[in-house]
């Protein structure tokens, strides 16, 4: 084979050797080697033509580029563009709000990048772009720069939000086995529990008390669920049953039946018949509730499925299981939607947020709290180191986690903090490591928290709520005391009493003929506005006095409204404390019975347990109000009270409105007498019609009251308000001008509550033990005994009076006199104006004057106190359980007015024998002194004088005997 040379190939000198041509034949014929010659001679002119170009690229068209680079993008990345587009904006956003460490920043992202574009380009284009990016990388390590140089912001905590704390107020016994779960109705009246002892049990919610026992599972009841659109209770047990229960029947209609081992969990969906379930066999099911079929088998957890929660919207149904994995489901589809894997170990409770679109879990190592629908992780709650077994949470954002070691942590949702922890002990008659929490649940309005417990018991935790308008009814007595002495406080208690005695017994018929939410929310705000009113009026009265202690002249017009506002002041009072007295009565007469319907056993204890609760109001108010006027002014302590007041109306309206809410029977009630029932009784004709229809109206009142069974024994418990041995404003009043602090004061109020409690407390034991009347009978015994302490009172040091004498001396016309000069207001100035006195301990003295008699009268009072509540307690509830529903706040309202009138005896002999602790002749010594002033001033001290209650100056209190503080 012949190689055959390109002629002119010398001169071409081309890069490349000219290719061989392999298996080429020579021309035979001229013909063929003309044609040759002409495509040979063809391809030189070529090889010429194009040489200067030989292995360059074609020109790029840029604008053809970027169009292909549009269409290509936007063909295959345009549905992902807008999401990355938004994932670098708020990366950017990040950036420009977070400082940067000016190590990390110069010299590493825009070095590296403009590295990386140098290596890759390779045209004059690329080039450019790699210089811009430079310039660009640059800038912004300089601003990164210039931030990082800032001082660093703080981080930002979520504050806490207060919770109030729980406290346990019920444990209930029944059940022979572990409690593994428990389930609340949605009408809120009783609550389902199962246990190891196979057997379902409801419990009525108001009382705790067993209505049902519900038998039919072989093994263990590990879950309850009670439908919220049918009258269905589905259990599942570790017999691998799922039942359905019908409670208007008490027997099964349903089984589903299709899981292969223990059903662990189960939920109803909250819109549709559709029922899930979850078991040891690591699947999750989905029933049809209606027709019992199977709808889907959610498999992919690779251990036990330990717990399950649906709702409404996407994801339908979490699952959370032994493999610490959380899995989301779509429910049309029957398949996972996501699993979450952040759990290092076993998850066993899941717990949707009631109003929030978030969903907790807990397992060994945290409380971890997501987001649906996406599942993103929110927050860790770290700190309950126990397996966790059960979640829940409230409405108010309190989640509770209950641990198998019996713990109970509670955390504010939002901020992750645990405001709480308690410690369950198990019952006696456990061992110690019984003491665990296998589930847990709120009641339907979130303030009752209920526990399934490993001690074979169910416990019921509530807020620990409590009272706070006693600040002012102690409060009040010592600041009447100092603007105008002991008689002005005696005044005041005769003025609040006849208050009560008149319209007690016509607002309690009122009450009766309204519903019960409108008669105690009325009186909660005629309550709180006239204590408030009170307190600021008697701040005005105490800065005029201090005022005319400053000036030589006095105004008649500063007179006449110190004068009106001390008048408005007690006015006000009396009405706050008829209001008060009032609310207690529908409260603690009528709310509890329905609450407790009507059970003898459970109203003793609610009895019991109200007083108990009353009384420890009464221990901290007396305390807190002393400290609070020993502290400051009294001046600014009549602004605390005014503010406490005002912020206290809400508080406890919102808790009466969410009791009201809780249980259904207050809202129905019998509202008025039928024609053949109704009593009524005329007054005389010849009176006028006003007077006729008033008094008609009283004496109607009171017939009903005489009417009732228990009308001999409420009548002899009023006949107690006759005494003068009462821890009211009187005791108070009188035990302060004699020389005792406001602070010791109240520390001896307190002790008297804190007997209350304890006498409460024997109440409630005897009474389960024998009965009302008993229990009633040792109280009164044992109030009698502790009298005796009082009486020996009179005869010790101190004791300003002299019965011997008194009684031998005494007739009606002296009696009569010394009443009506008792009518004579006197500040007691000498005490500081913040209301503390100087009590030598160590002679039992105050001021010189010895306060053992004092002290001993107010010890007796406080021991007391432990029978009277006793007796108080025993008569209350005998008159509960017989009183017709109709009548019951009419009836409690007449033995209001009938205890009120004669306590006003009481007060009146009070007032007279405080009258010999005087001097009676103030006035004519205050006339002499003023003898060689104006005509003007002479005026001024004849209308004081008609008031009878005027200030009096700073002169004449140095002046006047009656300035200094009676003394024995």
């Amino acid at each position: 084979m012949e190689q055959i040379i390109v002629p002119g190939s010398e001169q071409g000198a081309l890069p490349e050797p000219t290719p061989t041509l392999q298996h080429f034949e020579a021309p035979e014929t001229p013909q063929q080697k003309a044609l040759l010659n002409l495509v040979f001679r063809s391809m030189k002119r070529t090889h010429d033509l194009f040489y200067h170009d030989y292995g360059t690229l074609p020109e790029l068209n840029s604008e053809a580029d970027d169009l292909w680079r549009a269409v290509k993008l936007k063909s295959e990345y345009g549905s992902v563009m807008k999401e990355v587009s938004e994932a670098k904006r708020k990366k950017e956003e990040e950036l420009l709000k977070l400082p940067i460490n000016p190590a990390n920043v110069i010299g590493s992202s825009g070095e590296s990048s403009s590295r990386t574009l140098a290596i890759a380009a390779g045209t004059t284009e690329a080039i450019n772009e790699k210089d811009n990016t430079d310039l660009t990388a640059s800038n912004r390590s300089e601003d990164s720069t210039m931030r990082a140089m800032l001082p660093a912001r703080a981080p930002i905590m979520i504050k806490p939000k207060w919770h109030a704390p729980w406290k346990l107020y019920r444990v209930i016994s029944g059940h022979t086995g572990w409690v593994r779960c428990v389930d609340v109705e949605p009408g809120n009246e009783w609550f389902a529990t199962g246990g190891a002892d196979r057997i379902v049990k409801i419990w009525d919610l108001a009382s705790g008390k067993l209505r049902l026992s519900l038998t039919g599972h072989v093994s263990a009841v590990r879950c309850c669920k009670v439908s919220h659109r049918h009258p269905f209770l589905f259990t599942g047990g570790e017999d691998k049953q799922v039942k359905c229960w019908d409670l208007e029947y008490n027997k099964v209609i349903r089984h589903y039946h299709g899981h292969l081992s223990a059903v662990q969990d189960l939920t109803i969906h909250p819109t549709i018949d559709i029922l899930i379930t979850c078991a040891r066999d690591a699947t999750a099911r989905v029933w049809d509730m209606r027709t019992k079929a199977q709808v889907h088998c959610l498999s992919g957890h690779t251990n036990t499925v330990a717990a399950v929660i649906s709702q409404e919207v996407d994801p339908q149904v979490i699952t959370g299981s032994h493999d610490s994995t959380i899995r989301l489901w779509d429910l049309a589809a029957g398949r996972s939607i996501c699993t979450l894997t952040h759990h290092k170990k076993s998850i066993r409770a899941l717990t949707l947020h009631p109003s929030l679109f978030m969903f907790a879990s807990g397992s060994a190592d945290n409380i971890k709290e997501w987001k649906c629908p996406e599942g993103i992780f929110i927050q860790n709650l770290s700190g309950h180191n126990a397996i966790i077994n059960s979640l829940a949470c409230n409405e108010d954002g309190v989640l509770v986690s209950g641990g198998d070691n019996g713990s109970l942590n509670f955390w504010d949702w939002k901020s992750g903090f645990c405001f709480q922890r308690e410690q369950t002990k198990a019952q006696p008659g456990s061992i110690d490591s019984e003491a665990g929490i296998f589930a847990l649940t709120y009641d339907q309005s979130g303030s009752r928290l209920i526990t399934a417990e490993a001690d074979k018991t169910i416990k019921m935790y509530k807020e620990d709520e409590n009272a706070g308008d006693r600040l002012w009814t102690f409060a009040l007595v010592l600041i009447l005391e100092y603007i105008g002495g002991i008689r002005l406080v005696c005044f005041s208690q005769l003025l609040e009493e006849m208050i009560i005695m008149a319209f007690g017994s016509i607002i309690g018929n009122w009450m009766d003929h309204h519903t019960r939410k409108r008669g105690i929310m009325t009186v909660l705000v005629i309550n709180n506005a006239n204590v408030a009113i009170s307190a600021a009026l008697l701040a005005v009265c105490i800065t005029i006095s201090d005022m005319n202690d400053n000036r030589d002249s006095h105004s008649l017009l500063w007179h006449i409204l110190y004068v009106i506002c001390i008048i408005f002041s007690m006015i006000t009072c009396s009405l706050g404390c008829l209001a008060s007295e009032m609310e207690k009565m529908a409260f603690t007469k009528d709310w509890i019975i329905v609450i407790t319907k009507k059970d003898e056993s459970s109203l003793s204890a609610a009895n019991a347990w109200m007083k108990a609760i009353d009384l420890s109001s009464s221990v901290i108010s007396p305390f807190t109000a002393g400290y609070i006027i020993n502290s400051i002014s009294y001046r600014f302590a009549c602004m605390i009270f005014v503010i406490w007041n005002l912020i206290s109306v809400f508080m406890e309206a919102y808790i009466i409105i969410k009791v009201y809410n809780t249980v259904p029977e207050l809202a129905t009630r019998e509202l008025s007498f039928s024609p053949d029932e109704q009593t009524k009784v005329e007054c005389c004709e010849k009176c006028p019609y006003f007077i006729r229809r008033t008094i008609g109206k009283w004496l109607t009142l009171f017939y009903i009251y005489y009417q009732q069974n228990v009308f001999p024994a409420a009548f002899g418990l009023t006949l107690l308000y006759m005494t003068v041995l009462g821890f009211d404003g009187i005791a108070i009043g009188y035990a302060k001008s004699q020389g005792l602090s406001a602070l010791w004061l109240g520390i001896l109020r307190s002790f008297g509550a804190a007997f209350g409690i304890i006498g409460a407390y024997l109440y409630s034991l005897i009474e389960t033990h024998s009965s009302a009347r008993k229990s009633g009978f040792i109280g009164l015994t044992a109030q009698h005994l502790a009298l005796y302490i009082c009486i020996v009172s009179i005869w010790l040091p101190g004791s300003p009076f002299d019965p011997i004498t008194y009684f031998r001396e005494i007739t009606f016309a002296t009696w009569w006199q010394q009443l009506q000069d008792s009518f004579t207001f006197v500040a007691n100035k000498n005490q500081s104006e913040t209301g503390s006195t100087d009590i030598d301990w160590s002679t039992w003295t105050s001021n010189g004057h010895s306060i053992i008699s004092t002290f001993t009268l107010l010890m007796g009072i406080a021991v007391a106190r432990l029978g009277l509540y006793m007796a108080d307690l025993s008569i209350s509830q005998i008159m509960q359980e017989t009183v017709p529903e109709r009548e019951r706040n009419t009836v409690f309202g007449v033995q209001d007015s009938i205890a009120q009138f004669f306590s006003v005896f009481k007060v009146a002999d009070n007032k007279k024998e405080k009258t010999k602790l005087s001097n009676t002749d103030t006035q004519d010594n205050h006339i002499k002194k003023s003898g060689s002033t104006s005509m003007n001033e002479i005026t001024k001290e004849n209308v004081s004088r008609f008031l009878d209650m005027t200030p009096a100056s700073g002169r004449d209190r140095k002046n006047s005997p009656t300035s200094l503080r009676p003394t024995n």
